[in-house]
C-alpha cells in the first residue's frame, strides 16, 4: 500500500529526513538550494524521496509565486527593558515596507519556531524579519528549514547561511572606550541592564568585546582574554533606578578609581545614580550612553551618546528582505553592519594630568 492510500497520511519532509538519516533542515536545503549539500547526502535524500513517493507542497509554492507583498515581523511581545525602542523598530520597518509596496504582519516571539513554521505554511508572507536574536536561538533552525527567505536583526554565532543586519555593537564599544581613554578616563565601568528576556541576547557581548579590545589597543591594559577588572569592569544591574544605584555603589566600592562610565540604556538612571553618589558628570566624571538622541538631551548635563541607528537598521533589514523576494535569490550575503556614530555633548570632560597616573 502506498503512503498516500486512504487511512495513511502523505509523507512529509520529516519522514524523508528520518529515512535519509539527516536533519529536516538539510532536506529543505537540498530541495530549495539555500545551501550546498554534499553529493552523498543529496543522493540519500533523493533515494528517500523516491522510496516514500514524497511530493513537496506544490500548492504552497504556487501561492508563494503570486506574492502576497507581506513581510512577517517576528518580534518579542513582552519583557523588554525598553518597549519604546522596540516600537521604534516596528514603526521604521512598517514605513520602509510601505515604501516598497509591502505590508507587515506581526508575529509575537512567544510562538517561537512554531510561529515561523505556521506563517511559512500558510504562505501569508513573502519573507520574514526576525528580531532579538539570541546566542542560542531555537528559531534559527526553523527559518533555515522553511521555504521562505528570512532576515535576522542580530548576529548569532554560526551565522553562515543567514542574512544578518545590525548595528556594529563591537565598534560601538571600541568607540566609547576610545573616547573616554583619550580624555584620560582609563578606569571604566560598563553598565548593561539585567532583564530575564535579554540575558541570552548576544549584542551586549559584542559591545563588551569591543570595549575590552579598545582598552587593550589604547594601552590601558587588559584585553579580551584577561581579567580587565581595572580597565573595563562590566556590571549588569537591574534596569530600575534603584537597581542601577545599588550596582554603581557596589562597583565603586571595589573600584574607587573609576572616572568613566558607559551605559547601554537610557542614561536617566545612571546619570542620577552617579550624581547621588557624589560624582560630577561632565566636570570630573565621564558618561557615554548607547541611546537615542532625545534621551541624551533630556538631562541637566547633555550626554555624549552613540546612536543605535534603529531607522537605518530597519531600512536595511526591509531592503534585504524585499531583494530576496523580488530576485528569487535564496542565498545569504555577508553580515551587514551599520557603523555606530558618537555624538559629542557635555558629559566627557578631560582629566588634567591623567596621562601621568
Amino acid at each position: 500500500m502506498s503512503n498516500s492510500s486512504a487511512g495513511q497520511s502523505a509523507p512529509t519532509s520529516k519522514d524523508v529526513a528520518r529515512l535519509a538519516g539527516v536533519s529536516q533542515s538539510t532536506v529543505s536545503y537540498a530541495l530549495s538550494g539555500k545551501r550546498s549539500v554534499s553529493p552523498d547526502v543529496k543522493d540519500r535524500i533523493n533515494r528517500a524521496i523516491a522510496e516514500l513517493s514524497y511530493q513537496p507542497n506544490s500548492g504552497a509554492r504556487a501561492l508563494r509565486g503570486r506574492k502576497s507583498h507581506v513581510i512577517g515581523l517576528i518580534m518579542p511581545a513582552r519583557g523588554r527593558f525598553d518597549r519604546s525602542s522596540m516600537m521604534m523598530f516596528v514603526l521604521h520597518i512598517a514605513a520602509t515596507a510601505r515604501s516598497y509596496g509591502y505590508d507587515i504582519l506581526i508575529v509575537t516571539e512567544d510562538e517561537g519556531p512554531d510561529g515561523i513554521r505556521r506563517v511559512a505554511k500558510t504562505s501569508l508572507c513573502d519573507a520574514l524579519i526576525i528580531m532579538e536574536i539570541a546566542t542560542a536561538d531555537p528559531r534559527l533552525e526553523a527559518i533555515a528549514a522553511v521555504d521562505i527567505p528570512g532576515v535576522l536583526i542580530g548576529v548569532p554565532p554560526g551565522r553562515e547561511g543567514f542574512n544578518c543586519v545590525d548595528l556594529d555593537f563591537a565598534a560601538a564599544g571600541e568607540l566609547a572606550v576610545g573616547r573616554l581613554t583619550r580624555a584620560g578616563h582609563t578606569r571604566i565601568g560598563l553598565l548593561i541592564p539585567r532583564m530575564s528576556s535579554t540575558q541570552d541576547k548576544n549584542f551586549p557581548d559584542r559591545l563588551i568585546a569591543g570595549a575590552r579590545n579598545a582598552a587593550a589597543v589604547q594601552g590601558t591594559g587588559g584585553g579580551a582574554n584577561s581579567n580587565n577588572d581595572d580597565v573595563v569592569t562590566v556590571i549588569r544591574p537591574e534596569g530600575t533606578y534603584e537597581g542601577v544605584r545599588k550596582g554603581l555603589a557596589e562597583l565603586r566600592s571595589h573600584q574607587p578609581s573609576l572616572t568613566g562610565f558607559i551605559c547601554m540604556m537610557n542614561p536617566f538612571s545612571p546619570y542620577h545614580a552617579l550624581t547621588a553618589g557624589g560624582l560630577d558628570v561632565g566636570a570630573t566624571t565621564g558618561l557615554i550612553a548607547v541611546c537615542d538622541h532625545d534621551e541624551a538631551e533630556n538631562l541637566p548635563v547633555r550626554i555624549t551618546n552613540i546612536d543605535p541607528r534603529r531607522e537605518e537598521v530597519s531600512r536595511l533589514a526591509v531592503a534585504r528582505a524585499v531583494e530576496l523576494v523580488e530576485t528569487g535569490h535564496s542565498g545569504a550575503t555577508p553580515v551587514q553592519l551599520i557603523e555606530p556614530l558618537l555624538i559629542e555633548r557635555d558629559s566627557v570632560p578631560d582629566r588634567p594630568g591623567a596621562a601621568t597616573e
